[in-house]
C-alpha cells in the first residue's frame, strides 16, 4: 500500500462554490488532472478544504491550481467592487446636480 499525503487550505466559506463549480465540474477536473481528492468541510460555517493524494507532487499541483482559481475570483470580486464604487459615486453626483438644479425647472 501506497504513502498517502495530505494538506488543507483555508478558503472562505463565499468562495466554496468556485472552487465547487456546477454539479462539481471544478472539484472534478482537479481531482482528474492532479489525482488528489478535494474534501469539502461538512459544517458550512468551516473554512478548511482537506486535500489527499498519492505525492507531495500532486498536492502542490492541486493547492497551486486552487489558489489560481481563488486569486482569479478575488481579482474579479475587486474589479466589480471598484466598477460598482466609480458608478455608485456618479450617480451621487448627477443627483447632487440635479437637485442644485431642480429650483429652476
Amino acid at each position: 500500500m501506497g504513502e498517502k499525503y495530505s494538506s488543507s487550505l483555508e478558503v472562505d466559506v463565499p468562495l466554496m462554490r468556485f472552487l465547487k463549480g456546477k454539479g462539481g465540474s471544478v472539484q472534478k477536473q482537479i481531482e482528474q488532472e492532479t489525482g488528489v481528492k478535494i474534501i469539502f468541510p461538512s459544517a458550512k460555517e468551516e473554512t478548511l478544504v482537506a486535500l489527499e493524494g498519492k505525492s507531495a507532487e500532486s498536492i502542490r499541483k492541486a493547492s497551486e491550481r486552487i489558489s489560481k482559481i481563488l486569486g482569479e475570483v478575488d481579482i474579479q470580486r475587486t474589479a466589480l467592487t471598484d466598477d460598482y464604487c466609480m458608478l455608485r459615486s456618479l450617480l451621487n453626483h448627477w443627483h447632487c446636480m440635479c437637485l442644485s438644479l431642480l429650483p429652476y425647472c
